[in-house]
């Protein structure tokens, strides 16, 4: 796994930082087709999450998802979305599942078969 990308953001409260990593990441897959096996370059995103509170205690939360897509900028798109909007690690699954199903919706040119 490599870290491709790096956005930064951080929320403040009286009593705590909340410090937010989100990283677009590759990971190379080996994928057999048809008998020839053939390598490919994927991308996901990993979200980090530091509370540090007042008395200096620091709490980390990490999630990821490492294989997202083939398209780099599809990523890096959903990844600086979920920097704009704060996403928590949390719901890093939940809000990628919305975003890839709304992307399959938009474009119809995509299908997938069944082999039989």
């Amino acid at each position: 796994m490599k870290v491709i990308e790096v956005l930064k953001g951080r929320e403040y409260s009286l009593s705590e930082i909340i410090e937010y990593y989100y990283k677009v990441i590759e990971t190379e897959v080996t994928i057999d087709i048809e008998g020839n096996m053939d390598s490919r370059l994927v991308y996901g995103i990993q979200i980090d999450k530091i509370l540090i509170k007042k008395d200096g205690q620091q709490i980390t939360d990490s999630e990821k998802v490492e294989i997202i897509s083939c398209n780099l900028e599809f990523v890096r798109e959903i990844c600086r979305t979920f920097h704009k909007q704060l996403v928590s690690p949390f719901h890093l699954i939940d809000i990628l599942e919305d975003n890839i199903s709304a992307s399959f919706r938009i474009n119809s040119k995509i299908r997938f078969k069944e082999k039989v």
